[in-house]
């Protein structure tokens, strides 16, 4: 829970005269019917004779500015989605001549109630919500790295863009909150899985689909919840009454590229990393039936190789036959090395290893370390080892709309979204299910989120809206050598088959790795039913919400075993010059083994909420922003009760103590960790004043409660 409050001041004066000068200006304000001034307009000044236009927009007070005007007649015209275009013509410059004019705007006729058109924000004087909107125009021309809309949330003030560690989807922090608290939602519907998996979305869509985001901060409506730190509410484009479409590609090359400036070396020769990237698409939107059906579909693939060079410590072949008599430390010293089942770990003679006394399980995995390739940095051996690899990944996102007006009291639109981005890496060992660089085989990563919207009108001032959103994700992460047959092949006893066991030898790189983890489906079912009603000054919204979180995982840590091979078994105790873990390994020592499995869990949550919402215009100047907002998390749950909590009041039976592990749905314990909180009220307070009662003054504030 967050408690948090917001008052913001926005002020703006008139623009002083210009300095003396040949040139002439035009300046005034841009207003609607009503007297508002409206931000973001698009006003141009054309000279007649010339036809060179001078553009520029409207300050968030709705003031423009035209300056360094040549004397002569001019045409000054007005650009506003949703209002008439503004023309005046005849109006003659002089010499240093400053004229004022107001543009005052009207209202255009809507001629298809489906479309979603490209509208500059106006100045909010009705709202005490904090936020920040970005318009289409910016999240089509902002130049990003690789094109994905949710970086532009850096734009925002109080927004920390978190990462995209490991290609993963992005998290970002709200207005000082945690990243996990955030909340983002997809054309009204939510595209996370907070409940239960994790604060990243699941789809991050390409700016090619999206037409314009807004970040909200802090003091927003009832209307808003499940997250306590921050919404991020964003709108795919839709079809329009003409068909319009786009084609791009985007590639590098490291043929086009210079080495870096850590790039490796050989010899005096920089190495440079292959590097294959291509990102490439379209766009297409149109009617299906004018002024009544609509569609627009998007697809955007990547193909990215990133090449990278690793530097590995590997056994020598005189290691591998037992011969350490060459095996040094950093000050070039010899290693010694003591037979662990001899009287007094009496030395290998010759500090070498009988053949006889090599453990077959050894003899077997020596084929998988390579041979060392380049010299040694140090004395030890170190670093004796290189190889080239690449990550490989792939991305494809199909998003698709389909808009549709039944009459003019109700309308449908459908929207489809499927993201698909597998990756994998190559291996720089010939044996890639042994591969240390390579912790994981091909990672699958998919997800797809349908939305059902349909708005319908009941009465001039009673409006429904109701949506049914559905997410799914599937993620599976196995480890290179999953589903091998190593473990049989190699003759090793007591540990499960299906992977090849991670091996640690101190002072060789690492080789292997025996994880598994899989999530499918990690799902989300949302339901959210709105209702407005206009009365007097009173704009009231209310209904409800439901979400069902669900999450199937299988998390198979280390499946066959990890053996951790320290000096210190062929080594004398107390004695850290001596031995040497290459030598452990090769007789069968193993200093620590791990092995880890956990049972599938299949858990579930549902949540639910409802609000009431009033933004009773008090005065002329004063608008109050009135909410409450009530919901609930239900309990994490197992399908197959493989949970457990603590009970800190029983007595151990064991050390007659109090504190015992009870597991779910067991002698009478709950199948749920925790009781539902019922208390979860949130009230919303904010206002919106304009004290001298034009629009070059708002004053908001706001307090709210979010869980």
């Amino acid at each position: 829970m967050r408690f948090l409050a917001a008052c913001a001041a926005l002020v703006s004066f008139s623009a002083p005269l210009i300095a003396q000068t040949s040139q002439a200006r035009i300046t005034g304000r841009v207003l609607d019917p009503a007297g508002a001034v409206i931000p973001n307009v698009e006003v141009t000044a054309t000279n007649v004779a010339t036809g060179v236009p001078t553009r520029v927009r409207s300050n968030e007070a709705g003031i423009y500015a035209l300056p360094f005007l040549q004397p002569g007649e001019y045409t000054l015209s007005a650009v506003a989605t949703g209002f008439k275009k503004y023309e005046r013509k005849g109006i003659v410059l002089e010499t240093a001549e400053v004229v004022e004019i107001d543009l005052k705007l009207e209202v255009g006729s809507v001629t298809d109630v489906v479309e979603v058109r490209a509208e500059a924000p106006l100045l909010e004087s009705a709202s005490s919500s904090v936020g920040q909107f970005i318009e289409g125009k910016t999240v089509a021309e902002m130049p990003l790295a690789g094109r994905r809309a949710l970086e532009l949330v850096r734009l925002s003030g109080n927004v920390i863009f978190v990462d995209y560690s490991n290609n993963a989807k992005p998290r970002f922090a709200v207005a000082g909150g945690r990243s996990y608290q955030a909340g983002y939602m997809l054309d009204g519907g939510n595209i996370q899985n907070l409940r239960i998996a994790s604060a990243q979305v699941d789809i991050d869509p390409p700016v090619e689909v999206i037409q314009e985001f807004k970040v909200l901060q802090n003091a927003y409506s009832a209307e808003y919840g499940g997250s306590a730190a921050g919404l991020l509410v964003s709108t795919t484009k839709s079809g329009t009454n003409s068909f319009q479409g786009s084609l791009f590609e985007f590639f590098r090359n490291d043929k086009l590229d210079a080495a870096g400036f850590f790039a490796p070396t050989e010899g005096t020769r920089k190495i440079k990393a292959p590097l294959r990237y291509n990102l490439f698409g379209g766009t297409l939107g149109g009617p299906i039936i004018r002024n009544r059906t609509h569609f627009f579909a998007g697809f955007e693939g990547t193909r990215r190789s990133d090449g990278s060079t690793q530097i590995l410590t590997v056994p020598t072949a005189k290691q591998k036959a037992g011969d350490f008599s060459e095996t040094f430390n950093q000050q070039g010293r010899l290693i010694p090395i003591h037979d662990p089942t001899a009287a007094g770990r009496a030395p290998f003679p010759g500090n070498v290893i009988p053949a006889s006394r090599i453990d077959p399980v050894a003899r077997n995995l020596l084929p998988y370390y390579p041979s060392p390739n380049r010299p040694p940095v140090n004395l030890a051996g170190g670093q004796n080892f290189s190889g080239n690899r690449a990550q490989v990944f792939t991305r494809e996102n199909v998003t698709s709309r389909v808009d549709h007006s039944f009459s003019n009291s109700n309308r449908l639109y459908v929207r489809f979204v499927y993201n698909n981005d597998p990756y994998y890496w190559t291996s720089v060992l010939p044996n890639k299910i042994a591969d240390p660089t390579n912790p994981f085989g091909p990672i699958t990563r998919w997800q797809t989120s349908y939305l059902f919207a349909d708005t319908h009108t009941w009465s001039p001032n009673l409006i429904m809206d109701t949506r049914y959103s559905l997410s799914n994700r599937k993620f599976v992460a196995n480890s290179a050598g999953f589903g091998s047959k190593v473990i049989e092949e190699i003759g090793l006893k007591g540990v499960p088959s299906g992977a090849f066991p991670a091996l640690q030898i101190s002072g060789i790189s690492n080789i292997g790795s025996s994880s598994y983890r899989l999530q499918a489906p990690i799902r989300q079912h949302q339901i959210i039913n709105n209702w407005t009603w206009v009365r007097g000054r009173h704009f009231v919204k209310f209904g409800g919400e439901w979400r069902r979180s669900i999450n199937k995982d299988v998390n198979r840590p280390i499946i066959s075993g990890q053996f951790n091979f320290s000096p210190n078994s062929t080594g004398l105790p107390g004695n850290s010059a001596t031995g040497i873990g290459m030598a452990s390994f090769l007789i069968g020592y193993v200093n620590t083994f791990q092995l880890r499995e956990t049972d599938e869990l299949d858990r579930y949550s549902d949540y639910f909420a409802w609000f009431i919402q009033d933004d009773w215009k008090l005065t002329r100047n004063l608008t109050l922003n009135i909410g409450l907002r009530w919901e609930t998390d239900g309990p994490i749950t197992d399908r197959n009760n493989r949970m457990n909590s603590f009970d800190p009041f029983a007595i151990n039976p064991v050390s007659g103590t109090r504190g015992v592990v009870k597991f779910a749905g067991l002698n009478g314990w709950p199948r749920e960790p925790y009781e539902t909180d019922l208390n979860n009220f949130g009230p919303r307070f904010g206002f919106a004043w304009k004290p001298r009662g034009g629009d070059r003054w708002v004053v908001r504030g706001g307090y709210g409660i979010f869980y």
